[in-house]
């Protein structure tokens, strides 16, 4: 069971480095993954940045500490 939860800032492997899309917070979390706000840490929810895909799979977000 996955130990992320909604409001956690995350990076999304896989995702371009160095770009936007690379981390964001989760906003929600279900079955089928999560819904990510992409952004740096402090970006306001309105200036976020959402996929089109739907979810991503948990497997794919890595916790970010410290930054």
């Amino acid at each position: 069971m996955s130990k992320l939860k909604v409001g956690d800032y995350v990076t999304v492997l896989g995702n371009a480095e160095g770009t936007v899309w690379e981390s964001g917070v989760i906003l929600d979390i279900n079955s089928e993954g999560a819904i990510i706000g992409y952004g740096s840490r402090n970006c306001p929810k309105w200036a976020r940045l959402y996929g089109f895909h739907g979810r991503e799979p948990l497997h794919n977000l890595k916790l970010r500490e410290g930054d």
